[in-house]
């Protein structure tokens, strides 16, 4: 994986863990 695929990722785990 990229770097860009896991902040992505890890962007949207934040988003969703949040709500």
């Amino acid at each position: 994986m990229s770097r860009s695929q896991l902040a992505f990722l890890n962007n949207a785990f934040d988003i969703l863990m949040f709500y």
